[in-house]
């Protein structure tokens, strides 16, 4: 093992995990806003690391009333953009490569939290992070030119 050059990055990326850049949480969290309730307490936390097409994250919902797993899971199953496997399939980020749903790979409760779940999901940062992100700026300079739709 030796150290890596820092002549264009400030740190080694390859087979690295760092915090993912201030805000990132917040856009995300906007964006689960429009795919559930409102009223849905949602805290998120990303850790990036260098996966080839793709994004994993944990995420912490906490349900105003108490929730059976499969509840949920039903839940999440309704909306059109998020995936679940079937049975006891086990699902990584490879599975999400080429796909456009986000792959919810496990929903866990809480122990210590009463309505507490973490779903643990998977991603293709190229269509579902990249692509989507200029589909919404392109939205947001189109709206705020006054284009017609």
């Amino acid at each position: 093992m030796q150290s890596v050059p820092k002549t264009v990055f400030d740190r080694q990326l390859a087979f690295n995990l760092y915090p993912a850049p201030e805000h990132r949480e917040e856009l995300i969290v906007a964006q689960l806003r429009g795919l559930i309730d409102v009223r849905t307490q949602v805290a998120l936390s990303i850790t990036q690391g260098t996966l080839f097409h793709g994004h994993t994250f944990s995420l912490f919902v906490k349900t105003e009333e108490e929730l059976e797993i499969g509840d949920g899971e039903e839940s999440l199953r309704a909306n059109a953009a998020i995936a679940l496997p079937e049975g006891d399939e086990q699902i990584g980020t490879i599975d999400a490569a080429g796909k456009d749903e986000v792959v919810v790979a496990e929903v866990r409760r809480d122990p210590s939290i009463a309505g507490g779940f973490w779903v643990w999901a998977v991603c293709d940062n190229l269509r579902r992070g990249s692509a989507l992100n200029a589909v919404l700026v392109a939205e947001k300079v189109l709206f705020a030119t006054g284009v017609p739709n």
